[in-house]
This record gives C-alpha cells, structure tokens and sequence, in this order.
C-alpha cells in the first residue's frame, strides 16, 4: 500500500507525479478499517507488514488529582469564585462545561432548604 500508489501534485495548473506511496498513517488507518470490516462479519485477516506500520504517536493519558494538590489549587487561587468551581468540579467530578452551564435556578431550591450537601439534577 505504501508503494503502490502515485503521488500527485495538488493545486492549480497540470498535476505531475511526486511520488510514489501513501502515508505511513494513512496505511494504518486503512489497514484498521479492513481488518474492522472483516471483524464485524466474524473473519480473521491477516496481512502482510503489519510489524513495519507505525504505533500510534498520541496517547490521552488521565490526571490523577488528590486532595492535596486540589488544596494547593485551591491556596492559591485568587478569589472566591475560583475557589468555588475548584471545590465544586473536584468533589462533583463535573466537567467545565456543565459546571459553567449552571445557573442559580438549580441550586435554589436546595439553598432555601438548607441542604447540605446540595442535590443537582442535572442533564447533559
């Protein structure tokens, strides 16, 4: 797949030949989509070169927040409002999203109830 395919040239005016090739990438997500096809009906594929395709060069790795450093976090800040969305995106595990969605309508009735701690019906 990587030498197979001609390479042109893009944009305006007569297209000429670069090369010859797909990306190293590209390779890798065609070679995932066959094998992802064939996998849905139950077949087993095995093909040639898979050893030589690239890993993948990203990887979302996930934040581990203890209460110490929310602390820290939280010393730090410089007003009460901050300190407030720490607190409450910390012990909620709400995104920021939903945490800057909210309005004083879903926390009302649990205020004047004095609840503690408050109760937030939420949808996303």
């Amino acid at each position: 797949m990587k030498t197979d395919y001609e390479k042109k040239t893009r944009g305006v005016g007569e297209h000429r030949v670069a090369g010859k090739g797909i990306s190293d990438k590209l390779a890798h997500t065609l070679d995932n989509a066959i094998r992802s096809f064939y996998a849905t009906y139950g077949v087993t594929v095995r093909l040639k070169g898979r050893h030589a395709l690239p890993k993948a060069k990203k990887q979302n790795k996930r934040m581990i927040v203890d209460s110490t450093q929310v602390k820290t976090l939280v010393d730090n800040s410089r007003n009460l409002r901050d300190k407030a969305m720490i607190l409450t995106m910390f012990q909620s595990g709400m995104d920021v999203s939903t945490l800057c969605s909210l309005t004083f309508g879903d926390i009302a009735e649990g205020l004047s109830k004095n609840e503690q701690p408050l109760k937030l019906e939420l949808f996303r």
